[in-house]
């Protein structure tokens, strides 16, 4: 008789805790499709020299809770806009959007999360520090596939935007010389 082992493992748990080790920027993006990093870092190119000092990360890097509040600590705390596209909905990474929702608060800055697929999810809209209407901003950007790139993705003119309709609560950057953005 042959037995097999089984092991029951969280998605947390297989991975090992990481620090990317970034600095700290006034707007963090966020998410755990390459295509909508690739997206923002080519908008990225044609911002303004004086433009809101930008940091992108893959989600698929932040599995292990460690790394989530570590990267909340070193990146997050101190940027005054992030934007999360979550793909897979709150269940998928539960503990980083409870977290980021928690700072977000405690440290006063701008954070919107915003869906992965087209449909409206109330859940992300409540971690969201920012209005729905905000978050819905950034969601035509990612969803207008074969569309001419440089029209899909003004990220910093939506980020200054929301952050200056989040309350004026957003912390000023210093590499724009201390304007709001």
């Amino acid at each position: 008789m042959h037995l097999l082992r089984t092991e029951q493992r969280s998605l947390d748990e297989a991975e090992a805790a990481v620090d990317l080790g970034q600095t700290p920027a006034g707007l963090l993006f966020l998410s755990f499709s390459d295509s909508d990093l690739n997206l923002v870092a080519a908008a990225a190119q044609r911002r303004p020299d004086d433009a809101m000092s930008l940091r992108l990360a893959n989600l698929g890097t932040l599995k292990h809770s460690y790394s989530v509040d570590l990267y909340i600590e070193k990146a997050a705390s101190q940027a005054r806009f992030v934007l999360i596209r979550l793909l897979g909905g709150l269940d998928y990474w539960r503990y980083g959007i409870e977290e980021f929702s928690r700072a977000a608060r405690a440290q006063k800055f701008a954070l919107a999360i915003v869906p992965g697929d087209a449909m409206e999810d109330g859940r992300l809209d409540a971690a969201s520090t920012c209005p729905p209407l905000i978050s819905a901003l950034f969601t035509p950007p990612f969803s207008m596939v074969g569309r001419n790139t440089s029209r899909r993705c003004s990220i910093s003119s939506r980020a200054a935007r929301a952050g200056r309709l989040h309350g004026g609560n957003a912390k000023p950057n210093s590499n724009s010389g201390g304007r709001p953005f």
